[in-house]
């Protein structure tokens, strides 16, 4: 659940984009616990970044911090609103497990206080690296298992290898919230001088340095002046999120064609929400189907 502050068990963040993108994973869900009520699976619904279960919008859900913060003035007055985890809880019928995973210990305690209004629900609180703890969870035995993933991470955190240990598994059908503007575009430098650090960052969430040749070109100066070749960034948000669809689509089973820009009050797009299925064959083709309409219906 990306977000910053959180106050008492209820997490500060977001605007009308994460209503919407909270708003299109639960229509999915539904649609999701319907199917899979008659089939001989257990099912499970992972939540990466699962924050608190509550939370307050804040003022501008944007990517810039603004100069002076009045909020602790009117912080009381905004709704306390349900987050990711609430919300898969409350979707009939239920999944048979609901796991939260949190870095934060102080947010894990208050995702285990939602058990006490949902006392019917199966609740696995688990805290830690979201990547150590999905990439242990993926290498259990799956055979008899299904879940719905959803990551929603505050940056960059998901590593690619994390993605392919989830595909791995032939499984788990994964909602990500791939970070644009908040991330990806601003390490992109535009000579094509990206710090070791930052390099390093886009190596990891991409899980290949082709990124350097996807997203640059050499542009070759007239001999007249001897200048040696140079670098042009030609990455749109487009292209950034069609390089990281057909990633997806080497590991998973099928990726919907379709996807979501998420973007703030002044039209710049901080995210892509979009999906892949995991489980082959007739399973991935469901899923696929339904998340693809969702999505159609959100452009």
């Amino acid at each position: 659940m990306s977000g910053s502050a959180h106050n008492g068990g209820v997490h500060t963040f977001g605007g009308d984009w994460t209503i919407r993108k909270l708003e299109i994973v639960q229509s999915y869900l539904r649609a999701c616990t319907q199917v899979m009520k008659n089939q001989p699976f257990r099912t499970a619904y992972i939540d990466a970044f699962a924050g608190t279960g509550r939370r307050r919008p804040s003022d501008e859900a944007d990517d810039a911090a603004p100069l002076f913060d009045f909020s602790d003035f009117h912080r009381d007055a905004r709704p306390i609103l349900d987050g990711s985890a609430r919300m898969a809880l409350g979707v009939e019928p239920p999944f048979d497990r609901y796991i939260f995973m949190e870095a934060d210990p102080v947010k894990c305690e208050a995702l285990r206080a939602q058990a006490d209004d949902f006392p019917q629900r199966s609740l696995d609180v688990q805290c830690g690296d979201a990547n150590d703890l999905l990439q242990a969870l993926a290498a259990k035995d799956w055979r008899k298992h299904r879940a719905v993933l959803f990551l929603d991470p505050y940056g960059m955190q998901v590593a690619w290898s994390t993605m392919k240990a989830v595909a791995d598994t032939r499984a788990i059908d994964v909602w990500v919230l791939f970070p644009l503007g908040v991330a990806t575009q601003r390490l992109l430098q535009r000579d094509g001088n990206v710090p070791p650090g930052w390099a390093s960052a886009l190596t990891r969430i991409f899980g290949t340095e082709a990124w350097r040749d996807e997203f640059y070109r050499a542009v070759q100066e007239p001999a007249l002046f001897d200048i040696p070749e140079r670098l042009e960034k030609t990455a749109t948000t487009q292209s950034i999120a069609s390089f990281y669809k057909r990633r997806l689509t080497e590991v998973f089973s099928v990726v919907a064609p379709n996807h979501v820009f998420l973007r703030n009050s002044t039209g710049c797009p901080l995210y892509m929400l979009c999906f892949a299925a995991g489980s082959p064959g007739k399973g991935g083709d469901v899923a696929l189907r339904i998340a693809d309409h969702i999505l159609k219906k959100d452009l």
